[in-house]
């Protein structure tokens, strides 16, 4: 009976564990493609923006959807690394460094993917602003 009842914990976990994992893959997924969309997309205006007078500064949208990107493959290790850090605490003994760490990098992850978010903003206000 008491197997049983550890089974079926185990399960709830497994099955847990894969759900914030699939819903933070997607956050991170979202906030990578967002990021990388906008930049391409104005890559492939290039030609355009080049033909304004005067022409506008891109080079701050550039580095702020780049950071955002970035932020969002951070978040992704971030996902990847608190996912073993439980794994690792549910199947082997407690660990207060472990423990530490499991509590701190949810937090850590919404950080960053606010973060990149945030970039995806402000180059999107800085390129506006240059626009006119």
């Amino acid at each position: 009976m008491e197997k049983e009842t550890a089974e079926r914990e185990a399960e709830r976990f497994d099955d847990y564990n894969r759900r914030a994992s699939d819903a933070s893959r997607t956050a991170v997924a979202a906030v990578v493609l967002l990021n990388s969309g906008a930049w391409l997309a104005m890559m492939s205006q290039i030609g355009s923006l080049a033909a304004l007078d005067p022409q506008p500064s891109i080079a701050t949208p550039f580095l702020l959807w780049s950071g955002g990107a970035s932020l969002g493959v951070v978040t992704w290790l971030i996902v990847y690394l608190s996912a073993l850090m439980i794994a690792g605490e549910f199947y082997q003994p407690k660990s207060k460094s472990r423990s530490f760490w499991i509590n701190a990098m949810p937090a850590l992850g919404i950080l960053t993917v606010l973060a990149s978010i945030l970039c995806f903003l402000a180059g999107s206000l800085a390129l506006a602003k240059s626009l006119g």
